[in-house]
């Protein structure tokens, strides 16, 4: 089957931010395999075209003590759905909820 990874909200609920599930299409099946600790509410979440780099949108009001969001991006391991931190930005606003890569 194949890997998805799916945000969640993380507020109060102790439990990591990003899940990892395969799904089988052919027998109509979706089961959790992992999850990975990507900050505070990583809510949405995109993927480079490339396949190897997943972002998260992490939707907080404030981050580092600054009126801002941020966005993480995270090496995926192409053979076990895997993240590695790569990098934590500040979004430049408050709470982003959405993020999108562009091929360029």
């Amino acid at each position: 089957g194949m890997l998805v990874h799916v945000g969640a909200y993380t507020e109060g609920t102790g439990r990591d931010g990003v899940h990892l599930l395969r799904a089988d299409p052919a027998a109509g099946t979706v089961r959790r395999v992992g999850s990975a600790a990507a900050g505070p509410e990583p809510s949405f979440l995109a993927r480079h075209p490339g396949g190897r780099v997943l972002y998260a949108a992490n939707e907080v009001g404030a981050w580092e003590g600054r009126p801002t969001g941020a966005v993480s991006a995270f090496a995926v391991d192409p053979a076990t759905g895997a993240l590695a931190l790569l990098g934590r930005r500040a979004s430049g606003g408050g709470a982003p909820c959405w993020i999108a890569v562009d091929r360029a």
